[in-house]
C-alpha cells in the first residue's frame, strides 16, 4: 500500500543536469519513516565502513612503499573483510562473519615490526608477492592480536577501578580521622610522678 507523499521522508540530491528552465534536477528519494531509520543507520555504517578502508588503503600504501593497491590486492581485502575465499575461481563463504578493516589495521599496526624484520632476512618481490606474506601474517596473527588487546583493556579497566576505590577510600580516611587530637602516649611517666 503506497502512502501519500506529505507522509514519508524524503531525501534530495542533485543529478548534475538542469533543467531548461536552468534549475537543477533533484533525484528524490521517498521513505516510510521506520524505512528511513534503517536507511540512515545503513548510510552512516557505510559511511564508517569507507573511512575505515581509507585508512587502512593509506596505510598499506605507506607500509608496502608503492603507489596503489592494484585489483588483486583490493580484492585479497575485500573477501577477507566479507568472510570469503577465492577457490577455482568461484567464492566461498569460510566464515560466519567477515573481519573489520579496523582490525585488519590494528593488525597490521601490532605486527609492523615483526613485517619490517622480515625484509632482513627474506628477499621479497615488491609488489604482489611482498603484500600476499605480508597479508598471510596480517591473518595468522589476528587471533593474537585480538587476545592481547582484550587483556590490555581488561587491565586498563581493572587499573581504573582499583584508582578509583583508592581515591574514595583515601578520601573516606581523609574525613574520618580527626583533626589535632593527642595521642596518648604509652610511655609517659608523668602520672607516676
Amino acid at each position: 500500500m503506497k502512502d501519500p507523499k506529505e507522509t514519508m521522508e524524503v531525501e534530495e540530491k542533485g543529478t548534475g543536469k538542469y533543467n531548461q528552465n536552468g534549475s537543477e534536477k533533484k533525484l528524490r528519494k521517498y521513505f516510510h519513516s521506520e524505512c528511513y531509520k534503517n536507511h540512515l543507520k545503513d548510510k552512516e555504517f557505510k559511511e564508517k565502513e569507507i573511512k575505515e578502508l581509507d585508512e587502512l588503503y593509506q596505510y598499506l600504501i605507506t607500509l608496502h612503499k608503492i603507489d596503489a593497491l592494484d585489483g588483486r590486492m583490493m580484492e585479497r581485502i575485500q573477501d577477507f573483510r566479507n568472510g570469503t575465499i577465492k577457490v577455482k575461481n568461484q567464492k566461498i563463504k569460510k566464515y560466519k562473519n567477515g573481519v573489520t578493516y579496523s582490525k585488519m589495521l590494528q593488525t597490521y599496526q601490532f605486527i609492523e615490526d615483526k613485517l619490517k624484520k622480515v625484509h632482513e632476512y627474506k628477499h621479497l618481490e615488491p609488489g604482489w608477492q611482498e603484500f600476499t606474506y605480508f597479508f598471510g601474517t596480517m591473518v595468522n596473527s589476528l587471533n593474537e592480536v585480538q587476545h592481547v588487546m582484550k587483556k590490555q583493556a581488561k587491565e586498563t579497566a581493572i587499573k581504573e577501578t582499583v584508582v578509583k576505590k583508592n581515591i574514595a577510600s583515601q578520601t573516606e580516611s581523609d574525613y574520618s580521622t580527626p583533626v589535632n587530637k593527642k595521642k596518648k602516649d604509652e610511655l609517659d611517666i608523668s602520672n607516676f610522678l
